[in-house]
């Protein structure tokens, strides 16, 4: 999720063609860590 955010590819990313998904890359300007803490926060709130 948070590669998908920041607009990293991955082999997975290239497979679904991600880049033409709306949000990909949407947070691309912000540093990698603080959309991780993020991720895992939001993840663990909803499980």
């Amino acid at each position: 999720m948070t590669r998908f955010l920041l607009g990293l590819s991955s082999p997975l990313h290239t497979k679904i063609k991600a880049k033409a998904i709306p949000g990909f890359g949407a947070l691309a300007s912000y540093p990698f860590q603080t959309i991780k803490e993020q991720v895992i926060a939001d993840h663990d709130t909803y499980h």
